[in-house]
C-alpha cells in the first residue's frame, strides 16, 4: 500500500506529462456514500477466493468482520445493540486494505481512464473527453454490482489546463457532475492550473491561528522550548506535501516565508518589522526555498530511486564520465515547458545529481543529516 505523498505524486506526474505536451485532464474525485460502511462480506470474501487467498486467511477475515454488533450512546441514553452485517471497520489498520481489494478491480471496468486508488479516494483521470460520459457508465455499473454507491453531489471533476490555453468548459460537462477550479486531494488542496494557491493560503492562514497561541506561551516559555513548539506544530503544516506544492509561484513562496518570518520574531521575541533572516541559521529553522529542496531530494532518494520501474528513468545510458553528465549523473526526462519541469524525473533529479549523488549509499537518517548540512553551507 502506498503512503498518500507516492498517491498524490502518481496523480500529479500524469498531469504534468499532459501539460508538457499542452493537452489538458479531465480529472474526476470520485466520491463513494459511506464507503466502508456498505462493503458487502459476501463478495469481499469472493474477491479474496479470486486473489488467490488460502481458505485459512479467508475463514480468519471472515471471522474477523462477523458477529459485530454496535449501538449509539447520547450522553447516558444507550440504544439496544445492533448486529453489522455491511462494512470493514474504520479506523482499524486492515480496514483501508480491505477495502482496496474490494476495489481493486475497479480499473479493469474502462481502458479510457487512469485510476489513482488510495482507501475511498479514488480519482479517475481521462485524457479524451470525449469518451468520459459513456465510459462513467460502465463505472456506474461496476459500484451497482459490487453495492457502492456514487454520491455525485460531493462527486466532483476539475480539468487541468495551462493557464493560457482557452477550453469550452461545456464540452467537459457532465450530468449530476460539477466542475470546479479546485478541490482537495489526500489533504493537498489542487487547482486546475497547478498553482496551488488555495492550498498555501490555507497554510498561511493556519500559522496565522497558530501564532496567535505562540505569542501567548512565550510568557512561559525559553526559546529552545519555543523552538520544540515551532516543529511540533506548524512544521508539520510546512512539509506536508512540499515536494509538490513547493513549485508554487515565487509569489506564493514568498508569502509562506513571511509567515516563517513572523514566527520567529515571536519565538525570540523581536518586535515586528525586525530584522530576522539571520535566526533562520541560529535556530536552524530552514526557510521555505531551502525546506522544499530538502524534502525533494529526500523524496526522490527515498521513493523515486527505490523503485525498479524507475531506473530506466534515472539511469544514464552509460557511466563514462562527458561534459554533459559530469555536472550531473543522474538520468532526466525531456521537458518542453515549465509545468513539464515539476515533474520528479525532472527537477528533483537535477538537485539530487548536484547536491546528493555521493551520498547516494548512506542510510536514510544519515543522508538526510548530511544533506541539511550541505544546503546550510551553501546558504551560508
Amino acid at each position: 500500500m502506498k503512503n498518500t505523498s507516492l498517491a498524490i505524486n502518481d496523480f500529479l506526474e500524469q498531469i504534468y506529462r499532459r501539460l508538457d505536451q499542452s493537452l489538458e485532464t479531465q480529472a474526476i474525485f470520485l466520491d463513494f456514500s459511506k464507503a466502508f460502511d456498505t462493503i458487502n462480506h459476501d463478495i469481499l470474501l469472493g474477491k479474496l477466493r479470486f486473489y488467490n487467498f488460502n481458505d485459512s486467511a479467508i475463514k480468519l477475515i471472515k471471522s474477523y468482520l462477523t458477529n459485530r454488533k454496535q449501538f449509539v450512546k447520547i450522553e447516558s441514553q444507550e440504544s439496544t445493540l445492533k448486529s453489522i452485517s455491511l462494512g470493514v471497520p474504520q479506523g482499524s489498520v486492515l480496514g483501508p486494505l480491505l477495502f482496496l481489494i474490494y476495489i481493486n478491480d475497479l480499473v479493469n471496468v474502462s481502458p479510457a481512464f487512469n485510476y489513482i486508488l488510495f482507501a475511498d479516494d479514488t480519482n479517475l483521470l481521462c485524457d479524451n473527453h470525449l469518451f468520459t460520459q459513456s465510459e462513467l457508465v460502465k463505472i456506474q455499473e461496476w459500484c451497482c454490482a459490487n453495492k457502492l454507491i456514487i454520491n455525485f453531489s460531493k462527486t466532483q471533476q476539475i480539468i487541468f489546463r495551462n493557464p493560457q490555453k482557452r477550453i469550452q468548459l461545456d464540452n467537459y460537462e457532465i450530468q449530476d457532475l460539477k466542475i470546479v477550479d479546485h478541490c482537495k486531494f489526500l489533504g493537498v488542496v489542487l487547482d486546475q492550473h497547478c498553482r496551488f494557491n488555495f492550498h498555501i493560503e490555507g497554510i498561511i492562514h493556519k500559522i496565522s491561528f497558530l501564532l496567535m497561541m505562540f505569542r501567548f506561551l512565550t510568557r512561559f516559555f525559553d526559546e529552545k522550548t519555543m523552538v520544540n513548539l515551532y516543529y511540533s506544530f506548524i512544521y508539520p503544516h510546512l512539509i506536508y506535501g512540499i515536494e509538490f506544492w513547493g513549485h508554487a509561484p515565487e509569489y506564493l513562496i514568498s508569502k509562506l516565508l513571511i509567515s516563517q518570518k513572523k514566527a520567529l520574531r515571536v519565538i525570540v521575541k523581536q518586535p515586528p518589522n525586525s530584522h530576522i533572516s539571520h535566526k533562520f541559521n541560529d535556530l536552524k529553522i530552514m526557510p521555505i526555498s531551502m525546506l522544499f529542496k530538502f524534502r525533494l531530494v529526500i523524496f526522490y532518494n527515498r521513493h523515486v530511486l527505490s523503485i525498479k520501474d524507475n531506473y530506466n528513468l534515472t539511469e544514464k545510458d552509460h557511466q563514462m564520465v562527458t561534459r554533459k553528465n559530469l555536472k550531473n549523473p543522474i538520468k532526466t526526462i525531456k521537458i518542453k515547458s515549465e509545468k513539464g519541469k515539476r515533474s520528479m524525473f525532472f527537477t528533483a533529479a537535477n538537485l539530487y545529481g548536484e547536491l546528493a549523488w555521493d551520498l547516494r549509499d548512506l542510510p536514510c537518517g544519515v543522508f538526510g543529516k548530511q544533506l541539511a548540512a550541505r544546503l546550510w553551507e551553501l546558504c551560508g
